[in-house]
Order: structure tokens, then C-alpha cells, then sequence
């Protein structure tokens, strides 16, 4: 049975991972849903966000003949396109003024060739010589496909203008008027069919053409912050009122409008088939779809507003669901509380889809991103910027991952942030369980509030390792917990993800190895502590062999990178911890403790909550009634989550040492605050069960059934 149940998993895993590259493959007639770059609100929301939730979600609606079908035809229809059709848009090319050569933010680029590339997909694939393909209007300067400005900005000396040539072919069907927008500072020239064609001093220009094939090509330096490239074919989007193609068209391209409107219509049926399956699957309640909706659409609107912090708090209103106890699931708590979470996202991330950030200078972020701009468009894939990793290392792939698929948007990593906290708060609401199902509920909404509200909020999305790194912890945490039933390939599985949190936080290598204490039963109360040998003894050891061995094997794999590159087979030769050695000197510890346990070098009340946690777990192992009742593995992983900073101190960027210790200490205060509750009852003539909770019987029959 087991072995079908895997089989099942797995053809639906093969399926949805098809369906992903159908969806997402960069097309080449341009239409609403044609893949990346995910450079438009529609695609970015629904396949940037909606599509991984869907994936994580359910897959089972690949047991359905008609859905495979439909990604099947798909992946033809894209590939198919790929290989007869010319690439729609306009070719763009952007050159620096001077190559760009020397060290910017710590980081050696010595790129000769002047060349700019951006971070869309369909330039590499169209076989001509494009940094972008131009397939939408550019407003205003942070609209054009220019992340490199972060280059330039930054380089020694900073440059400030950049060559830009737009070329390509404008093909109408009938007689129509070719418009043309641009800043008047970007000194345009424009030519059609090789004549030269004058704009006005506003930098507009209008030029009426027959039906046929016309070359259409401008030139432009852009400098300053005033840039525009917005054309119009008879006042609309040319993109779909004429062909435009980089290089002339074939016969086949006629079919390109019909091509796009197809792919839209077989993705529109896909992800309406998956959504509608993974309904099905959820079984809920019609209290709690109304609550879903309406949630979402509330927070979504309200993430468009100045009051996009606050509205989080409104996820608490869950509680008032009469069955949510049935829901203290991890599936059930993403639909109730990761959903309308993903949507406060959603409306926060608006402005910010298919427009680039400009990152400041002395920030570790700006240093992710030009080891990522190095990876992907230099092919630096091993050496990533630097032979030892002197910043954190994993990071750098994921964001130059996501901006492959959003474009040069830095709204990928926005989603990706708010996908590792809601994996926060669904391992919040595992380890609240030992209080209750309400009270882990609650603890799951805590978490993503305190995430919210507290020191850490502008790290979501801003592209720092933390969020990334406890999101991984997050997920090796839930999973070594679920292996306590599925033994040697979920704690491999746990392994591999607590790997990835350390790569991208070398900090947390205590951390990850604390973990190793979820192969505990949950409800094992830290009182237990007192008798190591049952410990020992309810510990499955090949769980924990598997995990411990996947660990050592990744410290195994940095440590070779760092003696091919330095000579050393080292984790540790080259990185920060030279700087941030805290020497084991008391004053230096303390204060890095501090700043870890409260989010801040300086007291902030926003910590208060993760301190709270932290001095419960140190109650708990202390044996201080009646934190002996919280659950001992929580509590371990806790202080596991604070060692590093023993070690290593944390300063700088409020809230970025504390993010990893968010769900494990939002769960036991909510345990304790269970815990004290129960005291009450007992105060006001609680039963014996309540006394037992509370952790203050002490007769046999009570000790077993905390035990």
C-alpha cells in the first residue's frame, strides 16, 4: 500500500512540476499569460503566487485525464511556438558608458564588454542581440528593465548614462498612425524604414504607416531619473493591436495572436481545474469559505493602503470561526490563515510588480544581488562573486532565481519572504498544539503579527538571508516532526532543508543541529529532562543518524568549495566570523544575547514577545514550575536558536537576528500562557485535568499522564 500511495506522489509531483514549466515558459507571442518575465499584475499574481500556493497545496488534480491533457497540450504549444515563431516585442539593448570594472560592494566585476543584459529570459532565447525584449510601455525610470542602474549607481566612479537601442518590426494589417512617448532629456532618435523621423521638443512623435512590413528602430541615451518609452499603435497597445516582432516576420506569425490567446485560454483552464479540485479537497464548511473570502479581499485591500501593517491583525479574527479547532492542521491553517495572509501580500506587492528597486549602497542586499546578477547573466554559477564567502552564501541563487522568473522585479523575493513566514507560523501552530488546537491556531496568527508589526517587517521582501533561512528551518523542523512516522526519508528530507538554512545563514549551524530534538514525541513535557535515559530511549535512532549524516554531508560540501577556491577545507575560512567573533568575552555575548532575544541592539518593546519565549524555554529546562509542563523538544530548539549568538555577535538591521526564533517562541508563550490559564481554573476549582496541565500534581497518576 505504501509503495502505491509513493507511486500516486510522485506522477502527480512529475505532472505539477510539467505544468509549472508549461505555465511559466517564456512564450513568444506575447499575450496576457504568455510566462516569464512575470512583468504584469495579472501574471505575477496568479502565476507568481497563486500557482506555488496551488503546487504546495494539492496536486491531485493530476489523477484527472482532462488536467494532464491540458498541460500536455500546453507544453506542446510552447514549445512549438518556441521553434517556428519570431519573438514578439521590440529587441532592446542597453551599454554602459564605460565598462564596468573593479570592485562594487566587496564584490570583483570586471565585465569588458560594456553590455547590460536585464533579467529577462526571452532575450537569451531570441537569438538576437537583446538585453531585454520590450513588450510593455515603460512609465516612468523604475518601469524599464534597467536592475543594472544598481550596478552603475554603485560602480567606481558611479556612471550616469546609459546607451539605449530599440529595434524591431512593426507589421499592421491595415493603415494606421505609429505613436511614439519619450522623455524629452533621453535625446531620442528615430528611424522607420531608414528614414530618419524627428520628434518634438516634448519628445513625441506620431508617423502614419501603411499595412505591411516596417523597420522600426530608436536610439536614446538615458541619464538622470526622467526616462519613457511608451509607443502606440492608433492610440492602443501595439503589442496587440499589430504584430511587432524583433526581426521581420515568417508566414507562420500570423498566427501568433491566436497562439497567445490559446496559451491564456488552456492556463486560465488549468489553473481553474486546479483550483477547483483543490476546493474539493479542502472540505470546508461554508462559515469558512465566507471567512476566506472575505478576509482576502478585506486584507488585500487594505495591503494597498497605508494601513497594509495593521491589517494583519485582523487575521486573529479567525478564532471566531466555531470549528477551528478542526482546522489546527497544516493544511487547514494555510487555508484559513496562509490565504488571506498571501493576499495582504498580494495588494502590498501592486507597485512594485515589473518595476526594479534601486538598492542602497553599504547594504548587505546590494551585495546579494550583484553576486546574483554575476551567477545568472555571467555564468559564475560556483565561485557566485566571491572564492569565500564572506557574506552569507545560499541567498544569492534563490534571488537570482526568483528575478529569472519576476524579471528584474524585486516583488519574487516579496513572495518568497511571505511564503517562509507563513511556513513560520504553520510550525507555530504544529508546536502550539501541546497547549491546545485554539491555542495553536492562535499562535500561528501570532506569529505572522509579530512578523508584521515587529522590528523585522521591512526584511519582507528587502532580499536578506534571515527570512529565507528560518523559512528552510521552518520546514526541516515540520518535516523531522512528520518523520517520527516516516522515519529515514522524511529526517533526509529535514536534513536537506536544515542544510539550506544554514547555507543561507551560516549562523544557525547550532540551530539546525538543535532541530535534531523534534524527533521527540511533542507532548513530552521538559520535566522529562530529568530522566535522560527514557529521552534516549523514545529517540528513533536511524531518524536521527539520517539527519545528523545530511548535515555533516552539506558542512562536508561547503568546506570542499572553500579548499578548491582558498586551500583550506574550511566552512568558516573567509567569512564574517573573523568580524563578528564575539571571542566567548562575556560583555560581547551579552550583548549579542540581547539583541538576538529582543530584535534590536537597543530595548524594543516589539521584541518582547521572543523574549518572553526565550526565558520560558530557559525556565522550562531550569525545571521552574510551571514551565516543566511546556514541551521539552520546543524548548531545546529554542535555546538551540540563541546559540549562535554566543558565538557570533548580532548587530545591525533591527529584527534580522530574530526572525529564525519567531514561531518556536510565538508557540510557548501561547503554551505557557495555556499553562497559566489552567492555574486559574485551578484557583477558581479547576478539575484535576486542569491541575495536571498546569503542572502541579504531583501524584503518580499525574506524573504519568504529563509524561
Amino acid at each position: 500500500m505504501r509503495v502505491v500511495i509513493q507511486s500516486v506522489r510522485v506522477r502527480r509531483t512529475v505532472w505539477a512540476a510539467a505544468a509549472v514549466v508549461a505555465v511559466l515558459w517564456p512564450g513568444r507571442a506575447i499575450g496576457p499569460l504568455d510566462g516569464v518575465p512575470l512583468d504584469g499584475r495579472l501574471e505575477a499574481i496568479v502565476l507568481g503566487l497563486v500557482l506555488p500556493a496551488l503546487w504546495w497545496f494539492d496536486r491531485s488534480v493530476f489523477d484527472l485525464v482532462t488536467a494532464r491533457v491540458v498541460v500536455a497540450v500546453l507544453l506542446a504549444l510552447k514549445l512549438g511556438s518556441t521553434l517556428a515563431l519570431t519573438q514578439g516585442g521590440l529587441c532592446t539593448e542597453f551599454r554602459a558608458e564605460r565598462p564596468i570594472a573593479g570592485r562594487i560592494q566587496a564584490i570583483d566585476f570586471d565585465d569588458p564588454s560594456g553590455e547590460l543584459p536585464s533579467w529577462d529570459l526571452r532575450a537569451r532565447s531570441s537569438g538576437a542581440d537583446c538585453s531585454a525584449i520590450t513588450a510593455r510601455p515603460y512609465l516612468s525610470r523604475v518601469d524599464f528593465p534597467a536592475w543594472f542602474v544598481n550596478l552603475l549607481d554603485n560602480a567606481e566612479p558611479a556612471q550616469s548614462r546609459v546607451a539605449m537601442h530599440v529595434s524591431g518590426v512593426v507589421a499592421p494589417s491595415a493603415a494606421g498612425t505609429l505613436s511614439l512617448q519619450t522623455a524629452p532629456e533621453m535625446i531620442a532618435r528615430l528611424l522607420v524604414d531608414g528614414r530618419h523621423i524627428a520628434l518634438s521638443h516634448d519628445g513625441r512623435v506620431d508617423v502614419g504607416l501603411d499595412a505591411g512590413v516596417h523597420t522600426v528602430s530608436m536610439s536614446a541615451v538615458l541619464m538622470g531619473s526622467s526616462w519613457m518609452f511608451v509607443p502606440l499603435w492608433n492610440g492602443s497597445d501595439p503589442w496587440r493591436a499589430a504584430r511587432v516582432t524583433i526581426v521581420p516576420p515568417s508566414r507562420l506569425d500570423v498566427i501568433a495572436p491566436w497562439v497567445a490567446i490559446a496559451i491564456a485560454i488552456l492556463a486560465t483552464a488549468l489553473l481553474g481545474c486546479w483550483l477547483i479540485q483543490a476546493a474539493r479537497s479542502a472540505r470546508l464548511r461554508v462559515s469558512e469559505w465566507a471567512w476566506i473570502v472575505a478576509a482576502s479581499a478585506v486584507l488585500g485591500w487594505l495591503g494597498t493602503t497605508r494601513f497594509d501593517r495593521a491589517a494583519v491583525l485582523l487575521l486573529f479574527g479567525v478564532l471566531l470561526l466555531p470549528a477551528v479547532s478542526r482546522r489546527a492542521n497544516v493544511r487547514g491553517a494555510f487555508l484559513l490563515i496562509g490565504i488571506p495572509w498571501l493576499a495582504l501580500v498580494a495588494g502590498t506587492s501592486l507597485d512594485q510588480i515589473g518595476r526594479f528597486s534601486i538598492y542602497t549602497r553599504g547594504n548587505d542586499w546590494l551585495t546579494y544581488q550583484i553576486s546574483a546578477y554575476r551567477i545568472y547573466q555571467f555564468g559564475y554559477w560556483l565561485e557566485a562573486g566571491e572564492k569565500a564567502f564572506y557574506y552569507q552564501p545560499l541567498y544569492r541563487w534563490i534571488c537570482g532565481a526568483l528575478h529569472s522568473v519576476f524579471g528584474d522585479s524585486s516583488v519574487g523575493e516579496l513572495y518568497w519572504d511571505a511564503g517562509c513566514l507563513l511556513a513560520g507560523a504553520l510550525l507555530a501552530l504544529h508546536l502550539g498544539k501541546h497547549a491546545g488546537r485554539r491555542w495553536a491556531v492562535g499562535a500561528a496568527v501570532a506569529t505572522l503579527v509579530i512578523a508584521a508589526l515587529g522590528p523585522a517587517w521591512y526584511l519582507i521582501g528587502r532580499g536578506l538571508a534571515e527570512i529565507s533561512a528560518a523559512g528552510f528551518a521552518a520546514v526541516a523542523a515540520l518535516r523531522l516532526m512528520r518523520g517520527r512516522d516516516q522515519q529515514i526519508p522524511a529526517a533526509c528530507v529535514a536534513g536537506t532543508f536544515a542544510v539550506l538554512a544554514y547555507y543561507c545563514r551560516l549562523n544557525h549551524m547550532l540551530f539546525a543541529g538543535g532541530l535534531l530534538a523534534l524527533v521527540l514525541p511533542l507532548r513530552r513535557p521538559a520535566r522529562a529532562i530529568r530522566d535522560p535515559r527514557r529521552i534516549l530511549a523514545r529517540i528513533k535512532a536511524p531518524n536521527a543518524i539520517a539527519y545528523v549524516t545530511v548535515l555533516a554531508a552539506g558542512l562536508a560540501l561547503l568546506a570542499a568549495r572553500t579548499w578548491y577556491y582558498g586551500g583550506r577545507f574550511s566552512v568558516f575560512q573567509g567569512t564574517s566570523l573573523a568580524l563578528n567573533y564575539t571571542g566567548l568575552e562575556p560583555a560581547k555575548m551579552l550583548h549579542s544575547v540581547f539583541a538576538t532575544v529582543i530584535g534590536n541592539e537597543a530595548f524594543d518593546p516589539r521584541g518582547l514577545s521572543i523574549l518572553a519565549g526565550v526565558a520560558a524555554a530557559v525556565f522550562a529546562i531550569a525545571q521552574v514550575p510551571p514551565f516543566v509542563s511546556l514541551p521539552l523538544g520546543a524548548s531545546l530548539v529554542c535555546l538551540a536558536g540563541v546559540a549562535g549568538a554566543f558565538v557570533a555577535h548580532a548587530h545591525g538591521y533591527p529584527g534580522r537576528f530574530s526572525v529564525h526564533l519567531l514561531p518556536v517562541t510565538t508557540a510557548l508563550v501561547f503554551n505557557s500562557a495555556s499553562l497559566f490559564s489552567g492555574l486559574l481554573r485551578v484557583r477558581r476549582g479547576g478539575d484535576a485535568a486542569h491541575q495536571a496541565a498546569a503542572g502541579v500534581l504531583t501524584s503518580p497518576a499525574a506524573a504519568h499522564r504529563n509524561r
